[in-house]
């Protein structure tokens, strides 16, 4: 199995907060609307973290190995971290519920790396700092 090397990048600010507010637009009730929004504000911010264009992420085609494991991570992030439903994650993805499972199976398995494993939490840390914060919930 070929694996597409990521390397996180600095983000700035401005792009946490704009990826907070887009994530926090909608209240948790409408939760159709609620996991696009939060979805979308995680492409957004992992788009940001490993350089690569949320539209290439958001892109209905396949694409080189680094987006395309990219979107793994995200679609992966949005499930763990998140907690949205495979269903709602293939929903923001513009993809079928199987496909979110098998992304998620397929970063799973990286994990056994430390690596890859210490990258993870990484970015499962920022998102969930960004996102998940004005549910009162607090990480260290």
């Amino acid at each position: 199995m070929t694996v597409a090397p990521l390397y996180l990048h600095q983000i700035d600010e401005q792009t946490v907060e704009q990826a907070r507010v887009r994530g926090t637009r909608c209240h948790p009730g409408d939760r159709k609307a609620w996991a696009m929004q939060q979805g979308d504000a995680a492409i957004d911010l992992i788009a940001a973290i490993f350089a690569v264009d949320g539209r290439d992420i958001r892109k209905p085609t396949r694409c080189g190995l680094t987006v395309g494991r990219v979107r793994h991570v995200a679609m992966y992030v949005c499930h763990v971290t998140l907690q949205l439903t495979l269903t709602e994650v293939g929903m923001v993805f513009g993809r079928d519920r199987t496909t979110a499972t098998h992304a998620c199976h397929r970063i799973e398995d990286l994990r056994d790396d430390p690596h890859f494993d210490a990258l993870m939490d990484a970015v499962e840390r920022t998102v969930a700092y960004t996102l998940r914060r004005d549910r009162g919930e607090n990480f260290a």
